[in-house]
């Protein structure tokens, strides 16, 4: 029988940044409505899970979820990797079942890099994979749910316990990446600040129809086109691991 897919997207209020921003309004829809339409067009998804925290100020989250149909799961906010396991587990995730980790702060998360990350991970032996060389906040990680068990049991450090995955790629035995055809790593598509926001405003500005799906070639065509918008968000500093 062929695994299943769960997309899990882990959510919170309380960002440092910019708070709030996952509900913050794109075109009249919350970004957290982008992404989880954006994902319900990855066909080989089976189930998307919101994933947040217990905290009454991420309830506008889980209000959220269930006017949108989301399925919805509350578990701690600081350790996000029990989060996702107890989440996953929650959902029905077998051990070979197959989880892909997104964020809520990433409206232009590309349904096409998202299917073929899951049908070269499919097609491997690998138990983690990523995509390398894209924009920042257009791919995904995938895994096995025996691989996130594994973390789960073993992965010790706070950084481990809060970014869920660098246990399985810093221990992992096999982990894996799907590299972009070009290097586009420069080119920042996350939304962590208010200049990162702006850039999100001007291109579903540009780029959005509600009836549609824009691509990343979209985008790209767009930004070079009008390569100062590039520079909007360009000095934004870029959170490493235990910052």
């Amino acid at each position: 029988m062929e695994s299943k897919v769960l997309a899990i997207i882990q959510a919170r209020m309380s960002s440092t940044r910019l708070p709030g921003k996952v509900l913050r309004n794109l075109c009249g829809q919350p970004i957290l409505y982008h992404i989880v339409q954006r994902i319900r067009s990855v066909q080989s998804v089976d189930t998307i899970v919101i994933a947040t925290s217990q905290n009454k100020s991420d309830d506008p989250i889980a209000e959220f979820a269930h006017e949108n149909q989301v399925c919805c799961f509350r578990g701690s906010e600081t350790d996000v990797l029990d989060r996702f396991f107890q989440a996953a587990r929650t959902f029905g995730a077998e051990p070979d079942d197959i989880v892909m980790r997104l964020t809520a702060d990433n409206p232009f998360v590309d349904p096409n890099v998202c299917e073929e990350l899951l049908s070269y991970f499919k097609g491997s032996n690998f138990s983690y994979a990523s995509a390398g060389g894209y924009p920042l906040g257009v791919g995904a990680e995938v895994f096995t749910f025996r691989a996130l068990a594994e973390a789960h049991e073993n992965g010790r450090q706070p950084y481990e316990r809060e970014h869920v995955t660098p246990y399985m790629y810093r221990e992992g035995q096999n982990p894996g990446k799907l590299n972009s055809p070009k290097d586009y790593s420069a080119v920042r598509l996350t939304v962590d600040t208010e200049e990162d926001y702006e850039v999100a405003q001007i291109l579903y500005g540009s780029l959005y129809q509600p009836d549609r799906i824009f691509s990343l070639d979209e985008i790209i065509d767009y930004l070079v086109a009008n390569p100062e918008v590039m520079t909007i968000n360009k000095n934004v500093h870029q959170k490493r691991l235990g910052e």
